[in-house]
C-alpha cells in the first residue's frame, strides 16, 4: 500500500459521500468551516458532492477566508523555460518525445536565461516569485542546474521555484549547499494520483517505439536510456520531501486536472491532495507553499484529447475547497485559463502568472514554440490593470 496516497480508502470516501450525502450533512459541514474547524476527509468529500445550488455557499466561504488572511492582495510570479527537450513520454504534453515537434527543439545558455528573466523583471521589477521549468532533459546534469540558478540569483533575490524533473536527496542537498542563503521551492505536479491513470499516461518506451523517430530512438541508445524516468510514480510523489530533507524552503504541488477519467476524476484527485499536504504536514510541519490547478490544454504535435473533462463550474468548486482545505497555501492559477475564469475566481485564489510564454527565451524572444496552447494571451501590463480595475493590490 501507497504511505501518502490510499486509492481504496479515498474512493471509498468519495463513494460513501456521492451515495448517502443529504442536507443535514451539507449544512454540518458548512457550520464547521464557518467556525474555522478542521475537515475530515469525509466533511470534504461531502463538500465536492454537494448539489450546485450550493456553489455559491462554498465560493463564499472560500472568498472569506482568503479575505480574512489575505485581503485584496494578489501577486504576480514570473515563468522562466530552460529547456524544451524531453525524454518523457507524457501523451498529453507538447514536449514529449514522440511529439510532431521533434527538430525543434532548445535549450538555454546560463546567458540566454539571465535575459529571459530580466524580461521579466523589466516587465515587473518587484516580483516575487520566478518559477523555472525544463523538460526532462539529460543533459542538463546537477552541476549544470547549480549554473543556471546561480545566473538567476546574479539579477534576481526573490524565492526561486524550480518545477523541473525531480532530484535525488543527493542532487537536492548539492543545490541547497551551492545557495544556502537563497529562497528555494520545489514544485512539481503529480499529473494524477491514480497510479493506474498514470501508468497509462506514462507509458514505457517499448510501448510506444513505433512512435518514436530514428533519432530519439538513437539518442536513448546512445545514452543508455532504457525506461523514462517520470515513468516511476512513487518517486514523483516522494520528490518534495527529499526536497525538505535536503533543506529546501517551500514546496509546492498539484495535478493536471482532466487526466484522470476514472471513479471519481477530479474529485479523487482534490482528495488525494488533501492527504499529500496533510502527509508531509505532519512529518515536517510545513504546508504546501502553493497549489497550482493546471488543466489539459491542447498542444502543438500531440493528439487534443481530454479523458476527464473538467468543466468551469467543476474546477471553480474544487479551487474553492482546496482553499478551505489549506487556508495558509497559496493558490495558483496561470494563462492556461481564460481571462474570464481567472477572473471568477481571482476572489479566492492568491497567484497568477505574469503573461506567461512557456517556451525557452519566450519572455525575450518573438518566435517560440510553446508547450502548449493559451487561453489568456494578455499582456503582463494588461493583466496589471485588470487586477487595479477589479480593486486589487499587487503586492
Amino acid at each position: 500500500m501507497n504511505e501518502i496516497i490510499n486509492k481504496e480508502y479515498i474512493n471509498h470516501v468519495l463513494t460513501k459521500a456521492q451515495s448517502n450525502i443529504d442536507t443535514n450533512e451539507i449544512e454540518d459541514v458548512i457550520a464547521k468551516i464557518e467556525l474555522r474547524k478542521p475537515l475530515s476527509d469525509y466533511d470534504v468529500a461531502i463538500l465536492l458532492y454537494a448539489p450546485e445550488e450550493y456553489d455559491k455557499k462554498v465560493v463564499e466561504l472560500a472568498t472569506a477566508i482568503n479575505d480574512n488572511l489575505y485581503g485584496n492582495k494578489r501577486y504576480f510570479y514570473g515563468v522562466t523555460y530552460v529547456s524544451d527537450f524531453c525524454i518523457s513520454t507524457c501523451r498529453y504534453c507538447g514536449d514529449n518525445i514522440c511529439s510532431l515537434r521533434e527538430g525543434h527543439r532548445s535549450t538555454l545558455t546560463p546567458e540566454q536565461l539571465q535575459k529571459d528573466i530580466q524580461a521579466i523583471l523589466d516587465g515587473d521589477p518587484d516580483i516575487q516569485e520566478i518559477c523555472m521549468l525544463s523538460g526532462d532533459n539529460p543533459g542538463i546534469t546537477i552541476d549544470k542546474w547549480i549554473k543556471y540558478i546561480g545566473a538567476i540569483f546574479e539579477i534576481y533575490n526573490n524565492e526561486l521555484t524550480l518545477n523541473v524533473a525531480p532530484f535525488n536527496f543527493q542532487e537536492f542537498k548539492k543545490i541547497r549547499e551551492a545557495y544556502p542563503n537563497n529562497k528555494l521551492q520545489f514544485r512539481v505536479f503529480q499529473e494524477t494520483y491514480d497510479e493506474d491513470v498514470y501508468r497509462r499516461e506514462h507509458p514505457s518506451y517499448l510501448e510506444i517505439k513505433d512512435k518514436l523517430t530514428d533519432s530519439s530512438w538513437n539518442y536513448l541508445k546512445n545514452n543508455g536510456i532504457y525506461y523514462p524516468y517520470k515513468i516511476d510514480f512513487s518517486y514523483r510523489m516522494q520528490t518534495q520531501e527529499r526536497a525538505l530533507l535536503a533543506g529546501f524552503d517551500n514546496y509546492g504541488f498539484g495535478v493536471l486536472f482532466g487526466l484522470n477519467d476514472i471513479g471519481h476524476k477530479a474529485l479523487f484527485e482534490t482528495l488525494a491532495v488533501k492527504k499529500h499536504g496533510e502527509y508531509l504536514y505532519k512529518k515536517y510541519g510545513i504546508w504546501p507553499k502553493t497549489i497550482s490547478f493546471p488543466r489539459i490544454q491542447p498542444s502543438k504535435g500531440v493528439d487534443a484529447v481530454v479523458p476527464g473533462y473538467v468543466s468551469d463550474r467543476e474546477m471553480e468548486r474544487i479551487i474553492a475547497v482546496c482553499r478551505i482545505m489549506f487556508p495558509y497555501s497559496n493558490m495558483v492559477i496561470t494563462s492556461r485559463e481564460t481571462a474570464e475564469f481567472r477572473s471568477r475566481i481571482r476572489p479566492f485564489i492568491n497567484i497568477e502568472d505574469f503573461a506567461a510564454k512557456p517556451g525557452p527565451g519566450g519572455n525575450y524572444l518573438n518566435d517560440v514554440t510553446f508547450q502548449m496552447e493559451l487561453a489568456d494571451n494578455r499582456s503582463g501590463e494588461e493583466i496589471r490593470d485588470n487586477f487595479v480595475e477589479e480593486g486589487y493590490i499587487i503586492k
